[in-house]
């Protein structure tokens, strides 16, 4: 207890440095949210954002208004920061619940870089040397989903060099799509779709309306001849 309080005492001098939550939120996006559910700014005491994601009843408001609903997900179809915060959750490392997947300064740094090169045309090529528990890892997991989410007939291959660590992998990505809106539109049907909803397996997420497949393997088990996704992920 008094680590935590040593912890939590510390923490709001940082506040002020941490990235503002309504700027990863596209302009357009956030008009509209805001006239139906205001998106506060800040942290709380522990650094976690005080914005805890769209209510069920703002998202039951935006499906009613199907025009507004759908400028979102064209926005969140082309602009990733948006997508991750209003549709994607993570498990806060400090709260222990569920958040929006609002980025962290390192975050921001990365996402930053890989911008430059999407603005530039430039093919998106990165090696991360990182030191642990930044949340690299979960944002790149979050860009693989997204595009798995936005896209038609397209692939993610993630390769880890042990078996916990990619089918950590989908656990991530299963909660990313558990944590969806039910909303057509936004939520995806699986490949194992039933009338209560389906579950993503342990190796693999495919969505059956997109042809979207993002699949495991450990890297010992790697064939290359033909595996040419265009989303990649090597992680150890």
């Amino acid at each position: 207890m008094a680590a935590r309080a040593a912890v939590a005492s510390f923490l709001p001098a940082n506040n002020a440095a941490r990235p503002r939550v309504r700027a990863q939120i596209h302009p357009a996006a956030l008009a509209i949210v805001d006239a139906i559910e205001s998106i506060p700014e800040g942290y709380d005491e522990y650094g976690v954002p005080a914005w805890r994601g769209l209510s069920n009843d703002a998202w039951r408001k935006l499906a009613l208004r199907g025009d507004e609903l759908d400028r979102i997900v064209a926005v969140c179809r082309t602009h990733f920061p948006t997508a991750c915060a209003l549709l994607l959750k993570v498990r806060s490392k400090r709260s222990g619940g569920l958040i929006p997947f609002i980025f962290n300064c390192s975050q921001v740094v990365v996402w930053n870089r890989v911008a430059e090169r999407i603005r530039a045309d430039q093919t998106l090529f990165a090696a991360i040397l990182k030191a642990r528990q930044l949340g690299i890892s979960t944002m790149v997991l979050a860009w693989e989903w997204w595009n798995l989410w936005r896209l038609q007939d397209s692939e993610v291959l993630m390769v880890g060099n042990r078996v916990k660590l990619v089918e950590s992998f989908i656990d991530t990505m299963r909660r990313f799509h558990e944590e969806l809106p039910p909303i057509d539109g936004i939520k995806p049907k699986l490949r194992n779709q039933t009338s209560d909803g389906g579950r993503v397996p342990k190796h693999e997420i495919y969505y059956a309306d997109r042809r979207t497949k993002g699949v495991t393997v450990v890297s010992k088990n790697v064939e290359t001849r033909g595996l040419y996704p265009p989303n990649q992920h090597y992680s150890e």
